[in-house]
């Protein structure tokens, strides 16, 4: 009898919960695909009040534009750049182009894991580090 009810313990799981399990290792799963279209997010500037944004288009190529509006002075920034994926995480690495002399031809990088249907990470600009989600625009 308690063999029985180990079985129907062990078919049940495999049944039920191992699908959920499998579906949350699959949710991690970055792939260009996925990634290919808008998405936009920002953080609170470091110096004036509001926040910044930033909008980027992925293309499946490993490449992607976009533009970061910083609420310190109005600026613009153009951003092209590249993108890799190695396991869960996803690595941008790219140049601002800007008419403001002291970022033009910077670099700048990011490092975002998949958090659902968002990326989350870190942005690493010229002058500090930011927090940063992407939500993908409908």
């Amino acid at each position: 009898m308690k063999k029985t009810l180990s079985l129907i313990a062990a078919i049940s799981f495999l049944f039920v919960l191992a699908p959920t399990l499998s579906l949350a290792q699959e949710s991690a799963e970055i792939t260009p695909q996925w990634l290919k279209g808008a998405w936009t997010g920002g953080w609170p500037n470091p110096v004036v009040a509001g926040n910044d944004t930033v909008e980027i288009n992925f293309d499946t190529n490993g490449k992607f534009a976009g533009q970061l509006n910083s609420q310190r002075g109005g600026l613009i920034y153009l951003l092209f750049a590249t993108y890799s994926i190695s396991n869960e995480e996803i690595v941008l690495s790219g140049m601002y182009r800007s008419d403001h002399k002291a970022v033009d031809g910077k670099d700048f990088k990011a490092a975002l894991r998949r958090d659902g249907n968002a990326l989350t990470g870190k942005w690493f600009g010229v002058t500090s580090t930011q927090n940063l989600t992407l939500h993908k625009k409908n």
